[in-house]
């Protein structure tokens, strides 16, 4: 862990792959100093099958955003899950540059 402090402070991004299968466990996000969650592509390849799978990814969003850090959707590759993700992102960006109510 000290190591990982350490070039976190020398400004190196530490990214947790394939988030939401195998090792990645949410119990790792306390362990680590992360600040990249890497969507396993698992959960980006069926994001455009039905209302669950989008809110899970969805909520993997939430949960890097919260966190205040960066997220990305592993292997992109149809055109519907780019273009679902740049609306998130897009939305994202209204939604938290507004002031609060």
């Amino acid at each position: 862990m000290g190591v990982l402090g350490s070039l976190r402070r020398l400004g190196v991004s530490l990214l947790m792959d394939d988030f939401g299968t195998g090792y990645s466990s949410l119990s790792y996000l306390h362990s680590f100093p992360f600040d990249v969650l890497k969507i396993d592509r698992s959960f980006v390849s069926r994001m455009t099958e039905g209302d669950q799978p989008l809110q899970i990814v969805r909520t993997i969003i939430e949960l890097a955003r919260v966190l205040a850090w960066t997220w990305w959707p592993r292997e992109l590759k149809p055109t519907s899950n780019i273009a679902c993700c740049a609306r998130w992102a897009a939305a994202l960006a209204r939604a938290f540059s507004s002031p609060d109510p």
